[in-house]
Parts: C-alpha cells; sequence; structure tokens
C-alpha cells in the first residue's frame, strides 16, 4: 500500500466531512433564523392585541367619567352620539346608547 494514495484519501475524507459539516451548520442556521422571524411576528401580534385593548378600555373609562360629568352641557349623552377621543396613538369612538332594564 503506497502512504501517499492512503494521505489523499484521508484528504478527500476530510474534505467532505467538512462540507457536510458546513451544510448542517447552513440549515440550522436557517432554521434558527426563521424561528426568530416568526416569533418576532407573533410578539408583534401581542403587542398591538395589548395595545388594542388598552385603547378600548381607556375609551370606555372615558365615556363613564363624561356620562358623570357633573356640568350638564359638558356631559355626554347616550342617545346614540358618536364621541371621538383623539390621542397621539390613536383615535377612539364611542357611540353611547341607553339601555332599559
Amino acid at each position: 500500500m503506497n502512504p501517499e494514495h492512503s494521505s489523499d484519501k484521508q484528504k478527500g475524507l476530510a474534505l467532505v466531512l467538512v462540507l457536510w459539516v458546513l451544510s448542517l451548520l447552513t440549515i440550522m442556521a436557517g432554521s434558527f433564523a426563521l424561528g426568530m422571524r416568526r416569533e418576532a411576528s407573533i410578539v408583534a401580534g401581542i403587542r398591538n392585541n395589548a395595545q388594542a385593548m388598552a385603547i378600548a378600555e381607556s375609551g370606555i373609562a372615558m365615556a363613564e367619567m363624561m356620562l358623570l360629568n357633573p356640568d350638564q352641557n359638558k356631559r355626554w349623552r347616550a342617545d346614540g352620539s358618536i364621541y371621538q377621543i383623539s390621542s397621539a396613538d390613536a383615535n377612539v369612538r364611542v357611540r353611547l346608547l341607553f339601555r332599559n332594564g
């Protein structure tokens, strides 16, 4: 057996092994990046939902406060009128209806 021939086979095997490892690492990195993108999208959706809920609850609180306003001229009416509240982040439209019962 020729020692040079054995050395060439080992070098070829090492090259193939390194290429396989690099391929696996590339696949793992791509999978990780895709997972992070999906997680970021999910977190953004949760944040947007929480923000929308907070804005809606603030609109309800504002409507309650305006219904109880002691000044008759500034008090909101529960006659189906639509009131708009504007802030830096959002605009909220509130419609008040009187419910008997």
